[in-house]
C-alpha cells in the first residue's frame, strides 16, 4: 500500500506513482478540524471577597480571539439586597480549558484597570469569567447592623442569610428553617443560636435555641456597629444502613475438590510422544477447592493446606519396528503398546 501527505491549502495536487497497479482506485483523505468561532464571549461578575458568593453582574460583552481586553473598576460603592459593599482593588478572570478533563485556567490581577489577552478560540470553553472583589462596607456611624448569618457547628461561616439596619431597642424575632441547602449541600439546624453586639466595654455574646430568635437590641449597643445573629447548622449525615446479611454455613469436613492433571504441555490434557513423553517431575496439576479452602480460611483465618495427589498414567505408544524394509513384504510393523 502507498500513501504520502501533504500540508499545503488550496487544490489538491500529487502524482499518482507509476508502479501503481491497474486497475486501481486512489483514496483521496481531506483533513478538518472543527471549527471554533472566533468570537469568545466576557462576562464581569462582582463576589464578596470572604464567602465567594456572587453579588451581581456588572457587565456581559465579547472580544475577538486574541484581541486584547480592558475593564475600567468603578470605586464606586455598589449596593445589592440593601447591602452596600466596596470594591477592595483585587480581581481574576478565568475560563474552561477545551480539553476532556476541561481545567479551569485563572489569572489575577490588581487595580481599577482589568486587563488582558483573550486566549485563542480552540482553547477555551464556553467563555471567559472576570471576578471583581469586593467587601461588605462598614455601617453608618448613626445606625446599627443587624447582619443574620448561618455557621457551622464550629461557627465557620456558611452563608450570610440577611443584613438590615435596626435601632437600639427594636424587639427582633427570626423564625430558623429545620434544614438549609447551600451551594447543593443539606445542612441540619442543630437548636442552637446566639447573637453578639458590641458596646463601649468591647463585644458581649447571648445564646439561645429554639426554632425562632427573639431579642432585643441591647440598649448600650454601639452605633455604627453590626449585630451578628448566628444560626448553628450541621451537615445531615444520611447513612444507609444495611440489612444484615444471612450467615454463611459451609460443610467444612465435606469438602468436595477436583483436580487436573496436565502434560508437559501446560494447559493441555494430553500430549504428543514427539512433545516427549511426560514424567511425575513434570506434570501440570491444578486443584480447585472452593468450598474447602473458603471454609478453612473462615476457620483458621490463613495457612496453607497440602494435598496428596496419587497420579497414575496410561500411555499409549505408536511406533515401527526397526526391520530393514527389504525383508518385510509389506515394510515396517506398526506396534501398540499400552503403558
Amino acid at each position: 500500500m502507498y500513501s504520502d501527505s501533504v500540508t499545503d491549502n488550496g487544490s489538491i495536487r500529487f502524482r499518482v506513482p507509476t508502479e501503481i497497479k491497474v486497475p486501481s482506485v486512489v483514496n483521496v483523505s481531506v483533513y478538518y478540524k472543527k471549527s471554533v468561532s472566533g468570537i469568545i464571549p466576557v462576562t464581569v461578575k462582582a463576589i464578596n471577597t470572604d464567602t465567594g458568593a456572587e453579588i451581581k453582574t456588572l457587565k456581559t460583552g465579547a472580544v475577538p480571539a486574541g484581541d486584547p481586553y480592558n475593564y475600567t473598576v468603578s470605586e464606586t460603592t455598589i449596593i445589592s439586597g440593601g447591602i452596600t459593599y466596596d470594591f477592595t482593588g483585587e480581581w481574576k478572570w478565568q475560563y474552561k480549558k477545551n480539553t476532556p478533563s476541561a481545567p479551569i485556567v485563572t489569572s489575577s490581577g490588581s487595580g481599577t484597570s482589568v486587563s488582558f489577552n483573550v486566549p485563542s478560540a480552540d482553547e477555551i470553553k464556553d467563555g471567559i469569567t472576570v471576578y471583581v472583589h469586593y467587601k461588605e462596607g462598614e455601617p453608618s456611624a448613626d445606625e446599627v447592623t443587624l447582619r443574620v448569618i448561618m455557621v457551622s457547628r464550629v461557627g465557620a461561616l456558611i452563608e450570610e442569610i440577611s443584613r438590615e439596619t435596626v435601632s437600639i431597642g427594636q424587639a427582633i424575632s427570626k423564625s430558623i428553617q429545620n434544614s438549609r441547602t447551600v451551594r447543593g449541600v443539606t445542612y441540619q439546624y442543630q437548636n442552637k443560636w446566639d447573637y453578639t453586639y458590641n458596646t463601649s466595654s468591647g463585644d458581649t455574646t447571648k445564646i439561645g435555641s429554639g426554632i425562632t430568635a427573639s431579642f432585643t437590641i441591647p440598649s448600650n449597643t454601639k452605633l455604627g456597629t453590626v449585630v451578628t445573629l448566628k444560626l448553628y447548622y450541621d451537615l445531615i449525615q444520611e447513612v444507609v444502613i444495611p440489612d444484615p446479611a444471612p450467615p454463611i454455613v459451609l460443610p467444612i469436613d465435606t469438602p468436595s475438590p477436583y483436580a487436573v492433571i496436565n502434560g508437559d504441555k501446560y494447559n493441555s490434557s494430553y500430549f504428543f510422544s514427539k512433545d516427549g513423553i511426560s514424567t511425575t517431575e513434570s506434570q501440570y496439576v491444578t486443584v480447585r477447592t472452593k468450598e474447602y479452602l473458603l471454609g478453612y480460611r473462615l476457620v483458621n483465618k490463613t495457612g496453607k493446606v497440602t494435598f496428596v495427589v496419587p497420579v497414575t498414567m496410561n500411555y499409549t505408544l505408536k511406533y515401527y519396528t526397526a526391520t530393514p524394509e527389504e525383508f518385510l513384504e509389506n515394510g515396517p510393523v506398526e506396534v501398540t503398546e499400552i503403558v
